[in-house]
Order: C-alpha cells, then sequence, then structure tokens
C-alpha cells in the first residue's frame, strides 16, 4: 500500500485550505483534522497509508496545491 508523508507546510498559504482539504478528504471532524494540521505545521509531519496509488497520488497532489510538503512512497 502507498504511504503519503505530509511532512511541512509552506509558509504563505492559506491554512483554511489545508485543515478543509484534510477534513473534506480523510472524513475527519473538525477539531480532527485541526490537530492533525498542527501537527503538520509545527513540523511533527503525519503518515497516512492509502488503499491504492491513484488515490494516494490524487491526495498527495491535492495537498500539495493547498500548500503541504508531500512525500509519497510506494
Amino acid at each position: 500500500m502507498p504511504v503519503l508523508k505530509i511532512v511541512g507546510y509552506e509558509t504563505g498559504k492559506a491554512k483554511k485550505d489545508l485543515a478543509a482539504l484534510l477534513s473534506d478528504r480523510l472524513g475527519l471532524d473538525g477539531a480532527e483534522a485541526r490537530k492533525m494540521f498542527d501537527a503538520i505545521v509545527d513540523g511533527r509531519g503525519i503518515t497516512l497509508t492509502i488503499d491504492d496509488e491513484e488515490t494516494a497520488a490524487g491526495l498527495g497532489q491535492e495537498l500539495d496545491e493547498a500548500g503541504a510538503k508531500v512525500l509519497l512512497e510506494t
């Protein structure tokens, strides 16, 4: 299974967009998405295991466009 690592956040991007994306795409409630977002911004990062490579690549691209620094391991 592909692993998507969010290792940082590009300053100057809309933080609200990234938090909303995490909530929408991962099915998280607002508090969970915010906690995940805070970990990313604080430099702790997160690791997500995704079911398939196409979904992982699509999510990685969306996160990148929202300002996240993403690594995809297949």
